[in-house]
């Protein structure tokens, strides 16, 4: 039978109810009916502080007004704000792996004390990067060569004077390189539009076999200057694991110049 966990909204009390029988259940504490808690249960906002988090980990303790703690993570925060000890946040109560967690967390006041630090972790979608193992990074600006949607035209003749390279186009835009200092690279970038044309570009090389799960073919037989050009771009890119975010480049370096300088 699938159980809930139902907090009473009298003493606080956390009860594991089944579903079935929650109508009949009372609180083993004070007795309190349940029924009428359950609707508060995982849709009402708990109010509390992060007790704990860890930068590196990527995961911590909530404790609420009623001095319960949850377990909580990275993901299930719903704030630009940093978590960090002593913040104050309202959130849901959902059922984990091993016991009642905080889910949905919006940090409603963000703590401040007089030993502030700066961020030890960049986080850029699921990568998470420990700044003080940067080695070096810097902005770069390539550009991706890229069928640009006109159609050549028709009859041989016309084809045969037709300009090929008026159906390519070039794109440029700027990325941002990371070296760590184990020999780990990330290259990253943020233009929307370029990320569309990759990502159409590398469907298009996967569909005709130039382009694999582990390598792109750098042979290039029967393919114009412009298709040639385009494959090697973005079979670079692919090698390289190009990574994609929303954030702005200027953002992040931002983040990296102010964070850098502090741990350096």
């Amino acid at each position: 039978m699938d159980n809930v966990i139902i907090v009473c909204t009298n003493c606080s009390q956390q009860n594991r109810v089944q579903i079935s029988s929650l109508h009949l259940a009372s609180c083993g504490k004070c007795k309190n009916k349940l029924a009428s808690s359950s609707s508060n249960s995982n849709t009402t906002e708990t109010a509390g502080k992060i007790k704990w988090f860890s930068d590196e980990k990527g995961f911590g303790f909530i404790q609420d007004d009623a001095g319960s703690e949850y377990f909580f993570h990275i993901k299930s925060v719903n704030s630009t704000h940093e978590p960090k000890k002593g913040s104050a946040v309202t959130f849901n109560i959902s059922q984990g792996k091993k016991g009642p967690e905080a889910r949905d967390i919006t940090i409603t006041q963000v703590a401040v004390t007089s030993s502030d630090k700066p961020a030890k972790v960049l986080v850029l979608g699921d990568h998470r990067i420990l700044l003080n193992k940067i080695k070096k990074y810097s902005l770069h600006e390539t550009e991706i060569t890229y069928r640009n949607g006109i159609q050549p035209p028709s009859g041989i003749f016309k084809q045969f004077v037709f300009d090929q390279s008026q159906l390519w186009s070039n794109k440029n835009f700027q990325y941002l390189y990371i070296q760590m200092f184990d020999g780990s690279t990330y290259y990253i970038y943020s233009d929307q539009e370029t990320h569309k044309i990759y990502s159409e570009a590398l469907h298009s090389f996967k569909a005709s076999g130039l382009i694999s799960n582990n390598y792109y073919k750098r042979q290039t037989e029967g393919l114009n200057e412009h298709h040639k050009k385009s494959l090697n771009q973005v079979g670079e890119m692919f090698e390289k694991d190009f990574l994609f975010v929303n954030d702005g480049i200027s953002a992040i370096i931002n983040k990296l110049d102010s964070a850098f300088n502090a741990i350096h």
